[in-house]
């Protein structure tokens, strides 16, 4: 008899942890699924060079960077240069 219940009780937790595993990777398709769909519309799969980036602008007028990441990231103004304002207290 208590053979019996430990072999019920193994088999219950073999069933959950395959029921866990399926739905594990149900949410995982449907989330690249929908990762897929929004690249798709985001026009990311095509016409990019190896660093390009796609961007739209207006009626469907493409601007495609292809500089390397390293040009396209660079800051324009140097530390020095920028607005200066000057910081006042005032009293409460």
């Amino acid at each position: 008899m208590i053979m019996f219940i430990f072999k019920f009780i193994l088999l219950l937790f073999i069933a959950l942890f395959l029921f866990i595993l399926i739905f594990a990777f149900r949410i995982l398709n449907y989330f690249r699924n929908g990762m897929n769909q929004f690249n798709k519309q985001n026009g990311n799969n095509e016409g990019r060079g190896r660093h390009g980036r796609n961007s739209s602008y207006g009626d469907d007028e493409k601007v495609i960077d292809t500089r390397n990441p390293e040009d396209a990231n660079k800051k324009i103004f140097t530390k020095d240069e920028g607005e200066y304002v000057d910081y006042t207290e005032e009293d409460k």
